[in-house]
């Protein structure tokens, strides 16, 4: 039982002392570096991909946001994935048993530390969310709240119904028979284990045989220690109180319910938070003076949500002078938009730029014959960025070989990305659309680009594009190894391309890789 509460105070002090000290702002921009591509595998294996481990703040000091609601499940997350890698029986477990555990268990297993931290707390105002916020049980607050998210009475009713219900069912069925079986810390930590081991029958016929042995150590465990605490208590009274104890999973399971009830409502809010924003947007010309904006969307925001990028994990430093050289290169001709909102904020982006067949000629004239990526696989530069940049440099280098002979400009689209919090709005297919009347003024016969997510290669098979060129991730191999799995579930990238004016030309899709 030491065990178990020197561990879990462990779990509980392991704080990035970058993130000591944060901010409602600072939390804002920690939400863009959360790994949502991460699998459950690697969350448990290394917790610290998912979310920064910032530290716990118990306290009620500002009504909540919605954005307070995903970041720190998150960081919820982080917490339980680290309390589970400190039992030696949890690591034991075949990795598909431990992700079996945290699929089945995650959310009980998430209460528990959560009361852990609140369940000896004065709760006054509301309930606080672990990072200074709290969801407020005052009614005028709950109603500013609403407000904020242009929430009508449709939905207030049933979010004000929702928390009153919540609160109550937290504090009768949870908080008071804690203190009135006078649980402590060591008992709260054995709970944590005991709610983590759960359902073993889903588990393999390793996992079953660790978990089941696991479950009666604990049983053990929590009889005797409560007979060294309670010595004149009668056998009928400690098995009352072991009952108690172990009814307390039910309701905890329960509360779990009801707190994702209050999930969905919130979410519908975010919906329509999203939605009152949709069309305060324009689409404008991205010229040199925006530079800096583009670098700052590339880096907080493409950056995590690009397949490839994301699939390889690229860092910051990695990719800075990477997406400079990307930048530079589609401000060089006036055929690059960005999506910016009435304060300036740009949202989405289409850079892209003039390319033109290559010849003698041109190649002494200009550098509208070359290809940024494949300028990217020199050695001097990060490994991860001349992995991708051999690959896309691999679709791209087919363009001229794949259109027919007579066409010799095209406008290349380099990068299409829009933010996580202006997506299904339309705005990348306006952006893709936007003034390709300007591009065949100046020359080009058709458009072309690269397209190595899920959601470019179907938005763009929608716009009519065709696809040249495609390369399967599981064909694509460095060193006898496949370099690209992406989070996202896209297995391939594409090479596509569509004439500004009627062609009869219908390429090879299946040329396969020298």
């Amino acid at each position: 039982m030491d065990f178990l509460v020197s561990m879990n105070k462990v779990c509980n002090d392991h704080v990035d002392p970058r993130y000591e000290h944060i901010t409602y702002e600072d939390m804002i921009e920690l939400d863009k570096i959360i790994g949502r591509h991460i699998s459950l595998e690697e969350g448990i294996q290394h917790p610290e991909y998912v979310c920064p481990r910032t530290k716990n703040k118990f306290t009620c000091e500002r009504v909540f946001r919605i954005e307070d609601i995903r970041f720190y499940w998150y960081r919820i997350f982080v917490m339980c994935a680290d309390f589970a890698n400190l039992i030696p029986q949890f690591r034991e477990l075949p990795l598909n048993d431990q992700c079996q555990l945290f699929r089945l268990n995650f959310g009980v297993l998430s209460w528990s530390i959560y009361m852990e931290f609140i369940v000896y707390s004065e709760l006054t105002i509301g309930y606080p969310m672990g990072n200074g916020s709290y969801a407020p049980w005052n009614l005028e607050e709950i109603e500013a709240f609403l407000k904020l998210y242009n929430a009508g009475d449709t939905l207030y009713k049933p979010k004000k119904q929702a928390m009153e219900d919540y609160k109550t069912f937290v504090r009768n069925n949870m908080i008071e028979p804690i203190k009135s079986l006078e649980l402590d810390k060591k008992e709260l930590c054995l709970l944590k284990v005991i709610l983590l081991f759960q359902q073993e029958e889903h588990l393999s016929d390793l996992g079953r045989e660790i978990s089941h042995k696991t479950n009666n150590l604990l049983f053990d465990t929590f009889w005797d220690y409560q007979s060294s605490k309670y010595p004149d208590l009668s056998f009928d009274e400690k098995l009352r109180r072991h009952s108690r104890f172990l009814l307390l999973s039910s309701k905890i399971g329960q509360a779990w319910h009801m707190e994702c009830d209050i999930h969905l409502l919130m979410s519908i809010l975010g919906n329509l938070k999203k939605k009152s924003m949709g069309d305060e947007y324009e689409i404008v010309d991205a010229t040199q003076q925006d530079f800096d904006g583009i670098m700052k969307f590339l880096m907080s925001d493409f950056l995590y949500a690009e397949s490839l990028n994301a699939a390889l994990k690229l860092t910051e430093e990695e990719a800075h002078d990477f997406f400079a050289e990307l930048v530079e290169s589609t401000l060089k001709d006036p055929v690059s938009y960005l999506a910016k909102t009435s304060d300036g904020e740009i949202i989405g982006l289409n850079l892209s730029c003039i390319m033109k067949r290559p010849t003698q000629s041109n190649q002494e004239e200009d550098q509208h014959h070359e290809s940024v990526f494949l300028d990217n696989t020199s050695a001097l530069k990060p490994e991860k960025v001349q992995k991708i940049g051999r690959f896309v440099g691999e679709l791209e280098s087919r363009i001229w070989e794949l259109v027919p002979p007579g066409v010799d400009t095209l406008l290349s689209v380099v990068i299409i990305s829009i933010s996580k919090n202006y997506t299904r709005r339309g705005i990348a297919k306006k952006l893709v659309e936007h003034r390709l009347d300007r591009a065949e003024e100046l020359g080009c016969q058709g458009v072309f680009t690269e397209l190595s997510a899920l959601a470019s290669q179907k938005l763009f098979k929608k716009l009519g594009f065709e696809e040249l060129y495609v390369i399967e991730h599981e064909n694509w191999k460095e060193n006898g190894e496949r370099v690209f799995y992406c989070p996202d579930g896209t297995d391939r990238g594409i090479l596509a391309y569509k004439p500004f004016s009627t062609s009869n030309y219908h390429p090879d899709k299946n040329v396969d890789i020298p």
